[in-house]
């Protein structure tokens, strides 16, 4: 079986590794946690073991042991965020039972993780999202130019080269930023524009791949590391941590396209 590390490694686009959950710095921590959990566990200090579960919400929630986890969400409704609103989210730990030192950092980065692929995943897709009214707004141009090109006969293969005043309507002055006037096209140079069109669209589709590629793989590294807390600490924190990250703005939000 392929190590996630690997399968992570793998499938990242490099150019923005840094944005990935740091899935070796977290499974880190929780080794540092299985080395205090013996250390306490051989002083006769089991304060940690299998027998204290805990519960994991949005809100505060008791475990059997007396603990208490909060998720503290600070923003709006996932709904009514605009990609520009800001939000974050802070695990905070309660007692009264102790929390081992690297539990705190663990749920520290993870918090900070999960924060980072929300502003990342914002940052693209407001990217995306401007580009894709670029193309639409140059594909129109692109049909109206045709048009006027068709209106004047140029269509012939040995016309090809021959240029003509072309009227720059609204959608062309949106594109070019060209004043009201005219500029001369030929029907050679609008057949290399369509071709740049074309590769720009397919260049801008296959982003939007990565870009959703990005949101399951994080999503993915989440449950991953999220399942080795719970067999290290013996705890139950996987499933509703795991609830702050599907409705976290990076896994829910729906203003670019998702399979």
């Amino acid at each position: 079986m392929v190590k996630f590390q690997k399968q992570l490694e793998g499938q990242l686009v490099p150019e923005w590794r840094n944005a990935y959950v740091n899935y070796k710095q977290l499974k880190k921590i929780i080794g540092q946690i299985r080395e205090q959990i013996v250390l306490e566990q051989q002083a006769g200090n089991a304060t940690h073991g299998a027998q204290h579960r805990l519960t994991f919400s949005i809100c505060t929630t008791r475990s059997r042991g007396g603990n208490s986890l909060v998720v503290n969400h600070k923003g709006q409704p996932h709904d009514l965020l605009g990609s520009e609103a800001e939000e974050s989210y802070q695990t905070e730990l309660l007692g009264p039972l102790p929390w081992l030192e690297n539990e705190e950092i663990f749920f520290s980065r993870l918090d900070s993780q999960l924060n980072m692929v929300n502003n990342f995943y914002k940052t693209k897709e407001r990217e995306f999202l401007l580009r894709s009214k670029q193309l639409e707004v140059q594909l129109e141009t692109l049909v109206e130019i045709r048009g006027q090109l068709a209106a004047c006969k140029i269509g012939d293969q040995d016309d090809s080269d021959k240029e003509i005043d072309i009227e720059s309507g609204e959608n062309a002055n949106a594109t070019n930023g060209m004043k009201n006037g005219s500029f001369r096209v030929s029907r050679s140079k609008v057949g290399h524009a369509q071709k740049m069109l074309r590769t720009a669209f397919v260049e801008h589709y296959k982003g939007l791949t990565l870009l959703q590629n990005y949101s399951s793989l994080n999503t993915l590294a989440f449950a991953k590391i999220l399942k080795k807390y719970d067999k290290v600490t013996g705890k139950d924190v996987m499933d509703t941590y795991l609830r702050s990250v599907e409705t976290s703005y990076f896994s829910s939000s729906d203003k670019v396209p998702r399979d």
